[in-house]
């Protein structure tokens, strides 16, 4: 796959690789770079697997989608992705981008269950397993505790928090 034109540096992490995100979610960012400029590039991240990843970067994080409509299928290469990241491999490679000065968002598409929280009430599910290992752990397990490590980072080092 050949890349159109150079991708504009990364200003968003984005939690949660999947094909929703890839179809549409990308493509409006996409979009607006065109559009309006910016370093808006996404780094991706895949919280699961690392297939998305090990299909991605070996072909520069460019990836196909294709629009039908009733006219047809139209395919188009999508180049804003920037890197694409395996958390479970290395959650500190996470939090240190999501860190990164350069990132001004961060954004989600996670599964209910990715946010650990309460159903009833919407909280934080403070008794959750994997939440008990991020208050317990410098290294975080969840997309709740890596943005907290990430936010922690920014102010320590005097930065502006993010968008999430």
């Amino acid at each position: 796959m050949i890349r159109q034109s150079p991708p504009p540096g990364a200003g968003i992490v984005h939690l949660g690789l999947g094909a929703f995100f890839r179809a549409h979610g990308a493509l409006i960012v996409e979009d607006a770079v065109r559009v309006a400029g910016g370093d808006w590039g996404i780094i991706g991240v895949s919280l699961r697997a690392p297939a998305i990843r090990d299909q991605l970067v070996p072909q520069d994080c460019a990836y196909t989608a294709v629009e039908m409509s009733p006219t047809g299928r139209t395919p188009r290469v999508v180049n804003v992705l920037r890197d694409v990241i395996f958390a479970p491999e290395d959650p500190q490679a996470l939090v240190d981008r999501m860190a990164d000065p350069a990132i001004r968002i961060v954004s989600l598409t996670v599964t209910e269950k990715g946010y650990c929280h309460v159903p009833s009430t919407g909280a934080l599910d403070r008794e959750h397993p994997d939440i008990q290992s991020d208050i317990a752990n410098p290294l975080p397990v969840t997309a709740v505790g890596c943005i907290v490590r990430a936010l922690q980072k920014r102010q320590a080092a005097g930065l502006r928090p993010i968008t999430v």
